[in-house]
This record gives structure tokens, sequence and C-alpha cells, in this order.
């Protein structure tokens, strides 16, 4: 059976499957591949757009900015990861993310950025949805393929703030993954909604 692309829909005789798609990029500790992303996909959501970031770029950039400060009180003896951004300016001993002035001067640039994460954060969603379910080719799914791939619509992403600020560090935070039970199960069908930690 051919292998069809979960987001431009074309089948291998249509498309090369030649490139490997990670989930979570590899530079995040992403280990997870999804076969279903063909290559021009792949190479679509890696790829700036008019100059502003990627869809992957954007997604990496906040994942970064989370884990420098998650990894930053870990004790001294632990190997610390290096914050490195060409978007933001981090001002730890603040708690002040600021854009780097040649994009801070940008009109919009903060909305466009917010946009190309969000569609970072439903990419993600999509391809791990079909390596652990494979059902992400439904036509359920469609507002997510036009959203992430194409840039048609917006599409929510909520931020809930914690009562008690800590997180739990597990294995998911070196290597990320995002875990479909029948929790989520629950929370999808009858909310229409999917939860997070980061």
């Amino acid at each position: 059976m051919d292998r069809i692309c979960i987001w431009c829909l074309k089948s291998e005789r249509e498309v090369s499957f030649n490139s490997v798609a990670h989930i979570f990029p590899k530079s995040l500790g992403g280990k997870r591949i999804c076969r279903s992303v063909c290559h021009y996909c792949n190479l679509y959501f890696g790829s700036k757009q008019n100059g502003l970031p990627s869809v992957e770029i954007a997604f990496k950039e906040v994942l970064n900015i989370s884990k420098f400060l998650l990894q930053s009180n870990l004790p001294p003896y632990q190997p610390k990861f290096r914050f490195k951004s060409e978007y933001f300016k981090l001002d730890k001993k603040n708690s002040i993310l600021k854009p780097v002035f040649k994009y801070s001067t940008l009109k919009s640039f903060q909305d466009t950025f917010i946009n190309q994460f969000s569609r970072g954060v439903y990419k993600v969603f999509l391809e791990e949805r079909q390596e652990s379910r494979k059902d992400s080719l439904k036509k359920d799914f469609d507002f997510i393929r036009q959203f992430a791939r194409y840039g048609q619509g917006k599409l929510p992403i909520f931020y809930c703030k914690p009562d008690i600020p800590a997180i739990l560090v597990s294995d998911d935070v070196v290597n990320p993954v995002i875990r479909f039970t029948e929790y989520s199960d629950y929370t999808m069908s009858n909310f229409g909604f999917y939860s997070y930690d980061l």
C-alpha cells in the first residue's frame, strides 16, 4: 500500500518520502519520526517564509526558552543547555524576553511569530497522532492540515498557568513526545481540546 502524506494528501506515486521528518525537532531531543510526511512538506515546515521564522524554528525557539529556564535551575554539576536565539534576547535576571532589534522593528513580528509557533504545535500534534494512532488522514483533522501546512485560518492555543509554579522533570524534557491516552481521548471527544505540559 502506498504511503500518503498527512499534510498534502499525496501518495508516494506523486511525491518523494526520502527525507526524515522528526516530530519534535532533533535539536530539542526529538527522536520520533513521522513516516507519513513527504519530502516537500517536511522541507516546507523547516523553511523560512518571507524572511520570517519557519514553523519549525518558531516552535523550537519557544521550547528552547522553556528548556533553558528549566535547566538553569538544575544543580551546578549537571550539564547546562546554552540558550541561543536568532529572534530573541533573554534577560534571565529580570525574566524579560524581547525580540532582537532587527525583528522588533518589523510590523506585527510578534503576531506572525506566535502564529508560526501555533502552527508548529498543531504540526507536532498531527504527526504524533499519525505515529501513535495511524488515524490522522481522517477528515476530522482537515482543519489542522489547513492551518499548520497552509496557514489558513487561526486555531487557538491556550496557556494555563499552574497554581504551583513547578514541573515534574521527566524524560519528556530531554526526549519530548506527545502521548495519546484514555484521558486525552476523553477530553478531546467531550471538550474538544488536548492538553500538554511545557
